[in-house]
């Protein structure tokens, strides 16, 4: 009889064991494939489809949404700033980043800014690599369990992502034109949230944003090559400041236009001497880079209040 006892309770632990389901165990992709598939069905996402005949093994559906222009492919070494928006199948975890839902101080920079090759959960950077390909590409991604967050989920509580869940997710790679639309929609939103009216603005030849709140008494615009004296506060948009140049001095401080970044050089030549100017800069026409100019988040849009005093060309 215990040699009985002891043969149904090997068979039962291997049972147990066959239908584990965790990150190596080889089960765990007919699981992600069975709930992958009833997760479609369920939701009409007829568009969805796996690049089988590609000899793809792993596992993960998607949907191209918009196509990048770029002609270059996206590397592991290559630096990339993207939203996303993901949620688990069973609806219990939902993570956004999109512009919508985004408050005014989340818009002053690009959070979501990191090496290909760091990209997080493991099914993003291969969705990435192999879907994306490259910037400017927005995708709708299934992502197996197994390249997600594993057995273990993610976070604590009860409103953590449990363990074996496939990810729905919108991922969106920006090149520099959705950057330049992520920027100016920032600068709508926050001129809407201090009560500025932004139609009144004018919009330089790459599309900074200017207005003269102050008409100048000189008759000479700056040319590109000018030398300029002014004064001027700069800010981020989540009202940070980081540039007082010249405020503490009646005569300003000199710059040659040619020297400065792109979306302010343009402003300023719409200006004559002791006039002022309002000014946002998206951040493709500003610093960029954080290297570029220390203590700036990564491609952080500018808000500039300038008093030109001198014009010499």
């Amino acid at each position: 009889m215990k040699q009985l006892y002891l043969s149904l309770f090997l068979l039962i632990t291997l049972a147990f064991c066959s239908c584990r389901k965790d990150g190596v165990d080889i089960d765990i992709k007919t699981y992600d494939q069975q709930q992958i598939e009833a997760y479609i069905k369920a939701n009409g996402l007829n568009n969805m489809k796996r690049d089988v005949s590609s000899g793809d093994t792993t596992g993960i559906y998607y949907e191209i949404l918009s196509k990048g222009t770029s002609t270059k492919q996206l590397d592991y070494s290559d630096k990339v700033l993207w939203l996303s928006s993901f949620k688990s199948f069973d609806g219990l975890y939902n993570v956004t980043d999109t512009l919508a839902s985004a408050t005014t101080d989340q818009l002053y920079q690009i959070r979501n800014y990191s090496y290909v090759g760091n990209l997080a959960p493991n099914g993003l950077m291969l969705a990435v690599l192999n879907i994306v390909k490259t910037k400017g590409t927005r995708v709708h991604l299934l992502i197996p369990s197994r390249l997600a967050y594993g057995r273990n989920g993610l976070g604590t509580g009860s409103s953590r992502l449990r363990g074996n869940q496939c990810l729905d997710m919108y991922v969106n790679v920006l090149d520099d034109r959705a950057i330049m639309a992520y920027d100016e929609f920032s600068i709508r939103k926050y001129a809407q949230s201090k009560g500025i009216d932004i139609s009144t603005y004018s919009r330089t030849p790459s599309g900074a944003f200017y207005k003269i709140t102050k008409a100048g008494t000189g008759t000479v615009y700056p040319s590109p090559n000018a030398t300029i004296t002014l004064q001027n506060t700069g800010t981020l948009l989540n009202d940070t400041q980081f540039d007082i140049s010249g405020n503490e001095s009646t005569t300003g401080f000199e710059a040659n236009v040619s020297n400065l970044i792109k979306g302010y050089s343009e402003a300023i030549q719409k200006g004559t001497a002791n006039s002022q100017l309002s000014v946002f800069i998206p951040s493709t026409l500003g610093y960029g880079l954080p290297q570029s100019r220390n203590g700036l988040p990564a491609f952080s849009t500018l808000r500039f209040e300038i008093n030109l005093l001198t014009v010499t060309n």
